[in-house]
């Protein structure tokens, strides 16, 4: 399904990042990376002025299932045994299903571990064979397929 640029004004970020706190500087140079492309990141340290105040559970749930257009996920034993990312993850997978088939999830493969609830068929990216940065190119053109 090719997004329009109606669809595209429905998102309020081009993605949105999810990770445990041990992979929180490899998402964060992806988001720089990202956000100097011009892209609408949601990554929870650029955000902290507009969580402040509100209930983050409902927040993350709506971030995670309707504002982004990618949900780019660490994926990671730290992010498989975490509170908040479990509550990231429901609400990511709710988003895939809803989509049909389309891609919303993009994992990263930090460990070599399955993410409940994602099939093991989804295509990964893995830390062992690309950097960053080569994660980055790959994420763009992600992105630039749907505009």
């Amino acid at each position: 399904m090719m997004v329009t640029t109606t669809d595209l004004d429905l998102y309020r970020y081009d993605v949105a990042f999810s990770f445990a706190g041990t992979e929180r500087n490899l998402a964060a140079e992806l988001a720089r990376i990202t956000l100097s492309e011009g892209y609408r990141v949601f990554y929870d340290e650029h955000a902290a002025h507009s969580l402040w105040g509100e209930d983050l559970p409902d927040r993350f749930a709506e971030i995670y299932r309707k504002l982004a257009r990618f949900c780019v996920i660490f994926v990671s034993r730290n992010y498989i045994n975490g509170a908040w990312t479990r509550h990231e993850l429901r609400s990511a997978i709710t988003r895939s299903v809803e989509e049909r088939g389309r891609a919303y999830i993009l994992p990263i493969q930090v460990d070599h571990v399955e993410l409940p609830g994602l099939a093991p068929t989804i295509g990964y990216l893995s830390l062992k064979r690309f950097s960053i940065d080569q994660i980055a190119e790959q994420l763009a053109m992600k992105l630039n397929e749907d505009r």
